[in-house]
């Protein structure tokens, strides 16, 4: 007997994920946020950027970050908690803008403050995205205002799922056109959430 063995192979692309790294507090340019997430966005699968810098740091946004358009974790150094700041100016959407990927990011070690996007039917001034993880995060003074008739959800988040854990929330707002049909969540919306150890105040 002739015994014929067939071995079927199948190539299976293996998905690389790179590390970015931030040392810059520069809005723009060589080792700023802003170009950090300009490189993972042309790397397929889930990529890292990581800040180094310090809780003293603080890096002051002219405009909106660049959409992101692939799964990304956001990281500064555990208890350093470096700050992003919108400054109050008027974007578009979020600072963070993930809303049409459908992939999580995840913002960890982070301070995100006085984002501020303007127009209709917003929600999520800091972050907006389909499924958003957050871990030992602050937020404040984020605000959505939506003065047409469309709906305002989520003054500081706004995500299909939420997941937060150990973050805190104050001072943030959401508010409409007194004839919109909706306008709800002063800190975060969500059609589903997952809170732990988490502290909202004067929201």
């Amino acid at each position: 007997f002739l015994l014929l063995v067939v071995f079927v192979c199948t190539y299976i692309p293996f998905v690389y994920s790179n590390n970015y790294y931030v040392t810059s507090i520069n809005d723009s340019g060589l080792n700023s946020l802003r170009a950090a997430i300009d490189s993972a966005n042309t790397n397929t699968g889930t990529d890292s950027i990581i800040l180094l810098l310090t809780v003293n740091d603080t890096i002051h946004l002219r405009s909106s970050l660049p959409t992101i358009t692939e799964a990304v974790i956001i990281s500064g150094q555990p208890c350093q908690n470096p700050t992003i700041s919108g400054d109050t100016l008027t974007y578009r959407k979020g600072a963070f803008n993930a809303s049409n990927i459908g992939s999580p990011i995840t913002l960890n070690y982070l301070n995100v403050f006085n984002c501020a996007p303007n127009g209709g039917a917003l929600g999520g001034s800091a972050v907006w995205g389909d499924t958003v993880i957050l871990n030992h995060c602050f937020f404040y003074g984020n605000q959505t205002y939506t003065p047409h008739y469309g709906s305002g959800i989520g003054g500081a988040v706004y995500a299909g799922t939420i997941w937060a854990n150990d973050c805190s929330f104050s001072n943030n707002r959401c508010t409409s056109h007194p004839l919109s049909d909706a306008h709800a969540g002063a800190a975060i919306g969500a059609r589903t959430m997952y809170l732990n150890r988490c502290v909202f105040c004067d929201n």
